[in-house]
């Protein structure tokens, strides 16, 4: 019997947190959060290109290093680490290359506002709060019977 409360009340939970969540996300779209997805799209989409144009450069670098080395019969392996292949590159030729930047990062375009950063913390907290309270209360009656 009590084994039927339990699979009762966890899909009692389960209909209650699909539930909130709906209403809350509902209730979100009505603030800033429009916005804020269309700024991190826009980001995201950003990102993509950037990192798209960085592989790109960088395998043409990779390229030319591991030609090179080649060529020199510096290496007979095809070089795959950018700073490896710089540096067999220095060791080859003494020339000191410019170092390669580093990889485009959402980061980059993208910082969530701190209105975002709070209702998101504050939507977690919230919904923790009410889905310990209900889980409690399940566990409570659950005992009682």
């Amino acid at each position: 019997m009590a084994s039927l409360f339990a699979i009762a009340g966890g899909a009692l939970l389960n209909a209650f947190a699909f539930t909130g969540t709906n209403y809350l996300f509902s209730k979100l779209k009505h603030s800033n959060a429009e916005e804020e997805r269309k700024r991190y799209y826009q980001a995201v989409a950003e990102t993509q290109k950037k990192q798209a144009k960085w592989q790109k450069e960088r395998q043409k670098k990779l390229d030319l290093y591991n030609k090179y080395l080649q060529d020199q019969n510096e290496s007979q392996r095809y070089i795959s680490e950018i700073d490896e292949a710089a540096h067999q590159y220095y060791l080859a030729t003494k020339q000191v290359q410019d170092p390669f930047p580093p990889k485009p990062e959402i980061t980059d375009f993208y910082n969530p506002s701190d209105a975002q950063k709070n209702g998101e913390i504050g939507f977690l907290i919230i919904g923790m709060t009410i889905v310990g309270v209900v889980a409690y209360q399940i566990k409570k009656n659950v005992k009682k019977t």
